[in-house]
């Protein structure tokens, strides 16, 4: 239990971390108001990254990011990941946050809510908006990203009839 004194009115996002995954809630006070909140942990979702260029190849070595609906970066927990099997003692860091040579990237422990995704790799470039994605309490959550070759050429125009 934690308490908090003299806030003013206003919107707050109150986060804490349980067991290494982030719980977020915010709430909206006004002036003098007290409130008691339960922030509860709920169990976390995955996403299965797949990272292809503008032709739909698969771009290996990859790095997808997420970040929280609260602002917070979503890492890896490799000491969930050990607990649940997912991870031995001896492993390539790398392969936890690259895709592999089919531009697939599974993260684990990601909490549940409005996530925010991109990927990012030398060479290439994401245009657009960085989407955002639901991630559900248990369930995999599918993301295509494209990314486009830095410097690639437009493809040449097509003269009217041909």
């Amino acid at each position: 239990k934690y308490e908090l004194k003299g806030l003013g009115g206003g919107s707050y996002t109150i986060n804490a971390y349980v067991g290494g995954a982030p719980v977020s809630e915010t709430v909206d006070l006004t002036q003098g108001e007290r409130r008691s909140l339960d922030l509860v942990k709920q169990p976390p979702g995955s996403v299965h990254f797949t990272v292809v260029d503008e032709k739909g190849a698969p771009i290996a070595d990859a790095r997808p990011n997420i970040q929280s609906s609260s602002g917070s970066y979503v890492g890896v927990n490799t000491t969930a990941m050990r607990k649940e099997g997912l991870l031995g003692e001896r492993y390539d860091w790398r392969a936890l946050w690259n895709t592999n040579a089919e531009g697939v990237l599974i993260r684990y422990h990601v909490p549940p809510g409005l996530i925010t995704v991109w990927a990012h790799k030398s060479g290439y470039t994401m245009e657009g908006a960085r989407p955002q994605v639901e991630v559900a309490t248990g369930q995999m959550t599918e993301v295509v990203i494209k990314l486009k070759r830095r410097g690639a050429a437009p493809p040449p125009p097509v003269a009217p009839g041909r």
